[in-house]
């Protein structure tokens, strides 16, 4: 597959402009999304001209709900429009939302520190999984992927199949092992999701 990560060193309300200028520049097979799975696959069920209005209303909608709490979804309506301009060329655009389920993105982490490293660090691992899994289904496909550069560069390094030890250091070089920092989670879904995805 063709991988085509349009560079997001913050999230912002004029990159949303190039993401989908890029869109519309690329026009590719596959759009992925820095989101949790919800509906937006089940728009990958119907054909271009026939992607069912009440789910793209619904799309629309929460992206401006959503806006209140991330200001830079004021536009990502262009996006959108972006991708709706192409199925009405009839091109086939699949979209994936591929960071970890809700309970864990929607957590509420500080900026710094170990819960935050733990956090970014699952996620990573989760998002890595999803577009190998859409790699395998889609194998020569052209997709986009949008992603804040810091969760790209530590996908970047998950898909060379470090080694357990390798992956440690890289996430978590201060502290001694994986039981010192399993201790230090006092979050329960980041716990839960620790034992589950870490592989330590």
């Amino acid at each position: 597959m063709q991988l085509i990560h349009v560079s997001e060193p913050e999230h912002n309300i004029l990159l949303n402009m190039k993401k989908a200028a890029s869109i519309l520049h690329h026009k590719p097979d596959i759009v992925m999304f820095e989101n949790p799975p919800s509906f937006l696959s089940d728009l990958n069920n119907f054909e271009p001209g026939n992607k069912p209005e009440a789910i793209i209303k619904e799309w629309l909608d929460l992206t401006l709900r959503s806006a209140d709490r991330y200001p830079w979804l004021k536009t990502e309506v262009k996006v959108i429009k972006a991708i709706m301009r192409l199925w009405e060329s009839g091109n086939q655009v699949l979209l994936f939302e591929i960071d970890g389920p809700f309970d864990l993105t929607g957590l509420e982490i500080g900026e710094d520190g170990i819960m935050n490293r733990v956090w970014n660090f699952l996620r990573a691992i989760c998002m890595k999984n999803n577009i190998q899994k859409i790699e395998e289904t889609y194998p020569k496909s052209k997709a986009i992927i949008f992603l804040h550069n810091l969760h790209w560069k530590n996908i970047l390094f998950l898909r060379e199949k470090p080694a357990k030890g390798a992956i440690f250091q890289y996430f978590f070089r201060e502290y001694r092992d994986p039981q010192q920092v399993e201790i230090l989670i006092s979050n329960e879904v980041l716990l839960k999701y620790w034992k589950k995805e870490s592989g330590f």
